[in-house]
């Protein structure tokens, strides 16, 4: 949902770096996030063994989306969303969490694609 002071086409950056954005998830990138979670050659490295449906991931971003213990952002090169980068299990009482990135897409400007700093 857009915030009353967005206008209609502009997108809200969450974090901003030099070549890289991370943004809210849109509902645009729920279905490129569903594509790549049904790829084949990217399953072993989203944790599914099995194709997922549109039901079942409607429900994972739902829940993803409106939990407290968890966050998640599309990043963004060149006003392309490549992929996602979160944290979940957030404990607040002990300050920590658990990272998890996953890249769907090459992003040609990053050759290696993983090797993206992480520390700005």
């Amino acid at each position: 949902m857009r915030s009353p002071l967005q206008r209609e086409n502009e997108v809200d950056t969450v974090i901003s770096g030099k070549k890289v954005q991370l943004r809210g998830i849109t509902h645009e990138d729920t279905s490129l996030i569903y594509q790549w979670v049904n790829r084949e050659d990217l399953r072993d490295l989203t944790g599914t063994l099995y194709p997922v449906s549109e039901y079942e991931h409607e429900q994972w971003i739902k829940n993803v989306t409106t939990d407290s213990k968890q966050k998640l952002f599309a990043i963004y090169v060149d006003n392309s969303c490549i992929g996602t980068i979160g944290i979940k299990n957030i404990d607040y009482f002990n300050s920590n969490a658990e990272l998890f990135i996953s890249i769907g897409e090459e992003a040609p400007d990053y050759a290696g694609g993983g090797q993206m700093q992480l520390i700005h």
